[in-house]
């Protein structure tokens, strides 16, 4: 069963509140709580990234000035998770949610297809390092599917989709 948010919420109220930030969210100047989760730089770009996630247990991204996180939702500063490979990215997110003391089904909630979605619908240099997750064998679905109606992988996907339907006739 997939952990809602009030779940994730509830699980980040155990992490120790030691290890929380008060960031500003970028547009409405809120404060929150921001718990840190990976730092990391992107292979041809030395500029730190953080992801993390917030009081209200969504997953958000730290500005480079170290004072802001991105509204929930606003995804374009995950991109650069994309220039890594997807086994290194979920490495990376498990080890830093144990090492923040939140469970590792919290890495479940992560907006892995909304991220694929955003970076096909981007520029080509996002777009490939998206189309090379479903070629490395991330699992395709709808909306991903109509954007990469030419891939092999979304192919088979496709076509083991359809004969699971008329399986049931």
């Amino acid at each position: 069963m997939p952990l809602s948010i009030s779940n994730v919420r509830e699980l980040l109220r155990r992490a120790d509140a030691g290890r929380w930030c008060v960031q500003t969210i970028d547009g409405s100047g809120e404060p929150c709580k921001w718990l840190p989760v990976v730092k990391y730089s992107a292979r041809f770009n030395p500029t730190q990234h953080a992801i993390g996630l917030i009081d209200s247990g969504e997953w958000t991204c730290q500005y480079a000035d170290g004072l802001r996180v991105a509204r929930p939702k606003n995804l374009v500063g995950f991109m650069p998770v994309l220039e890594f490979d997807r086994p290194t990215v979920l490495s990376m997110i498990d080890q830093g949610l144990a090492s923040q003391g939140v469970p590792s089904k919290v890495l479940r909630t992560f907006p892995f297809d909304d991220l694929l979605v955003l970076a096909l619908e981007s520029s080509s240099h996002w777009r490939q390092h998206a189309e090379a997750w479903v070629d490395s064998g991330y699992p395709p679905n709808d909306r991903i599917a109509a954007l990469l109606p030419r891939n092999s992988r979304v192919r088979e996907w496709a076509e083991s989709r359809i004969d699971a339907i008329l399986r049931g006739t």
